[in-house]
């Protein structure tokens, strides 16, 4: 009985290792910078917007099985609303540019999957009212007389709906299944039964 338990010990020490190893491994394969593909967040009557995000997994100084990571997006988007400055709720259509980022923690928890942990308080958003196009089907003097007032409260506007749909599109980042790492220059993944892949930027664990 003895020699039964100390093998059954030694047999799971061995499948321990061994799935220690293999996280470890997909943690530093994964470790670094990556560029995702264009993402909707929405197409409806408020707006059309999309994202090209950029991930940083970046390891703890032990080289574990994770650390932190942060998702930088690149955002654009034309927002359709009515202007509150003017006399009259004239229709505008606007270009909207910005970024948003988001920071959290990720742990490798299988060979093929990583555990996502983003803290939505942590989600900024910045739009630049200078890059806006703000664009009517009618051009009035109240509209050429406050074109500050006008970027302002648009920007604040763009804010506002890029941090609502911003919102879900990230909650659903909680968990990377099937992950796969091709040639150190493609990641690929799922998520939700959606497959998804990203470009290495840079070197790998820069």
């Amino acid at each position: 009985m003895k020699n039964f338990l100390i093998g059954t010990a030694a047999v799971v020490c061995a499948l321990s290792f061994a799935s220690c190893n293999e996280k470890a491994r997909l943690a530093s394969e994964v470790e670094g910078t990556w560029s995702a593909a264009p993402s909707s967040l929405a197409n409806n009557t408020s707006g059309d917007y999309t994202v090209i995000d950029t991930y940083t997994f970046t390891r703890d100084a032990s080289g574990g099985e994770g650390g932190s990571v942060m998702i930088t997006g690149m955002l654009n988007g034309v927002m359709a609303s009515t202007h509150p400055v003017l006399s009259l709720d004239q229709p505008i259509s606007t270009s909207v540019s910005g970024t948003a980022t988001i920071t959290g923690t990720w742990k490798a928890v299988d060979d093929d999957e990583i555990a996502v942990m983003l803290d939505p308080t942590s989600l900024k958003v910045t739009v630049n009212p200078v890059e806006m196009v703000l664009t009517s089907n009618i051009l009035t003097d109240a509209t050429a007389n406050k074109p500050e007032e006008m970027s302002a409260s648009v920007a604040d506007k763009a804010k506002m709906e890029f941090e609502r749909v911003l919102r879900p599109y990230y909650t659903r980042i909680n968990h990377l299944d099937d992950v796969k790492v091709k040639d150190g220059t493609i990641l690929k993944y799922e998520i939700g039964d959606r497959d998804y892949s990203m470009m290495r930027q840079g070197q790998a664990g820069k």
